[in-house]
């Protein structure tokens, strides 16, 4: 499907059409027909848009822009739609009051793939058992980091890990060795990551320690993957665009942070619809 929608842009044009006009049929079939207190679309065409035809977007002289223009007008539309019947025909109501148009991520153009289990590997972190790896299945006794998409990094400890070898007096001092690595990781000279986060930086909650040890977040253009695929660490982008994480957006009436995470929505939503 990767290699169809990169080859033939029109045919992913035309099914992102298709799929929107659906999405739009089964919103109002439900709006209309079903008893609701919270209503949520979810459009995704615009990252399967900017995934494959991120120049498409950004570029006003690429063949296939004007359509990539037209999509989001449609999307648009859509979200004017939705708006209009939250108005019931122009009146502002309470409902009103609780219109929210988010994203959970935004986009920029894709220049390199950064394989960071390819690093590992060359780094002396992780092994395998077999000279062309599927997945991290493939791992073997010894490894002491993997790395699951798009730049979770765990430390293959015994306590979390079944083939776990990592003590838990290492793990402090082997987290802080590859975050300083990583931070400095290169390519020809052009520095390839923005952060490093640890675990407790951005994860919070009961559950948080189940989280990853490490999150890494490429700077724009340095696409970060968790593939086990490849033995290279630099590689073209297979994409065109990347996600980032410093330019999602949020539009809402409702009280919300200054600066706020996708996290902190949920409390806003809920008092309204208590209110």
């Amino acid at each position: 499907a990767v290699d169809q929608a990169r080859g033939q842009p029109h045919r992913l044009l035309d099914d992102l059409e298709a799929t929107l006009g659906t999405r739009r049929r089964a919103a109002l079939h439900f709006w209309e027909q079903e008893q609701w207190d919270y209503f949520q679309l979810v459009i995704t065409g615009t990252d399967r848009l900017h995934h494959f035809l991120w120049n498409a977007v950004a570029h006003d002289d690429h063949p296939l822009h004007g359509r990539a223009a037209r999509y989001y007008q449609a999307v648009d539309s859509l979200i004017g739609e939705l708006w209009d019947r939250f108005h019931q025909g122009g009146s502002p109501s309470r409902e009103a009051e609780g219109f929210l148009i988010l994203s959970d991520h935004g986009f920029t153009a894709a220049r390199r793939e950064v394989k960071l289990n390819a690093w590992l590997h060359e780094s002396g972190y992780l092994s395998y058992r077999t000279p062309d790896p599927a997945s991290i299945a493939d791992i073997a006794p010894g490894t002491r980091a993997f790395v699951l998409d798009p730049g979770r990094i765990y430390i293959n400890t015994k306590r979390r890990f079944a083939a776990g070898c990592v003590a838990a007096e290492e793990v402090g001092p082997l987290r802080e060795e590859l975050a300083r690595r990583l931070r400095s990781l290169t390519d020809e000279g052009e520095p390839a990551v923005e952060h490093v986060f640890s675990r407790e930086a951005i994860y919070r909650g009961p559950r948080s320690e189940l989280g990853p040890d490490l999150v890494v977040i490429g700077k724009d253009g340095f696409d970060v993957k968790g593939t086990a695929k490849g033995a290279e660490v630099f590689t073209g982008a297979r994409f065109q665009g990347m996600h980032t994480c410093d330019d999602a957006f949020v539009w809402s009436p409702l009280p919300t942070p200054d600066n706020p995470e996708i996290s902190h929505l949920a409390s806003p939503i809920v008092a309204w619809l208590s209110s």
